[in-house]
């Protein structure tokens, strides 16, 4: 796991170097074994050959995946352009409110932090749905990312019609903002969506833990073997 693109692709380039190496020692081990070997030796090399196969057909799924930071990626759109568009709108929707009579003062103050709110709302959904695994959970919170995208446009619309031309050009450049927001997020989804941290993280936590605990006993078992009679195995 790494946080750029470049050092994820690093890693996966050094994993399946060091799996094309280790492959390229069990090949020969099995040709000096097919001379020599005991009926036992060869059994135990067929069973870490099995289990080194499954182990690679494994990271052909794995190491693509960690090379997409899809995760990393979705978060740097909360963390940075979402982030940075919510704070525009917030200054604007500050002015917009200060335009306001003072007869309508409070109410457009209401309004205003009402839209910030909802924003803000939106902006706390990231964070769990970047690390959500079920698509049914996901699924709920851009449910609710899409009502708290309802409630800031309907406390939009109706600031701008309490304040009228007075505060046309503020809101106009809120809505802007809130627009880049909703833009911005239906990326950061599309990019959660695909999970590919998520995924990949849970498959070497599991999966690829108890594969790679096979892939070990089967070597060690083959070396012991092999240490009766004065050959190594080569892990």
């Amino acid at each position: 796991m790494a946080d750029t693109d470049e050092a994820s692709a690093d890693f996966a380039r050094e994993a399946r170097e060091a799996a094309d190496a280790l492959e390229s020692d069990r090949r020969a081990l099995d040709a000096v074994l097919a001379e020599i070997g005991s009926a036992q030796e060869k059994q135990l090399a067929q069973d870490s050959g099995a289990a080194l196969a499954k182990l690679r057909e494994l990271d052909g799924t794995l190491l693509p995946l960690a090379v997409e930071n899809t995760n990393v990626k979705a978060q740097r759109l909360s963390f940075g352009p979402a982030r940075e568009a919510a704070d525009a709108l917030r200054d604007h929707l500050g002015r917009a409110a200060q335009s306001a009579p003072a007869r309508d003062a409070v109410r457009a103050q209401l309004l205003a932090t009402r839209v910030q709110l909802a924003v803000r709302e939106m902006q706390a959904l990231h964070a769990p749905h970047i690390a959500e695994a079920a698509d049914d959970a996901m699924t709920a919170l851009e449910q609710q990312m899409a009502s708290s995208d309802s409630a800031a446009r309907a406390s939009l619309a109706e600031l701008s019609q309490l304040l009228g031309s007075a505060g046309a050009t503020e809101v106009a450049a809120a809505r802007e903002q809130l627009d880049r927001f909703a833009s911005t997020q239906r990326e950061l989804i599309a990019l959660s969506r695909q999970n590919s941290d998520v995924r990949s993280l849970a498959s070497a936590l599991g999966e690829k833990r108890e594969l790679t605990a096979t892939c070990d006993a089967a070597l060690i078992a083959l070396q012991e073997e092999l240490a009766k009679h004065g050959l190594q195995a080569t892990r």
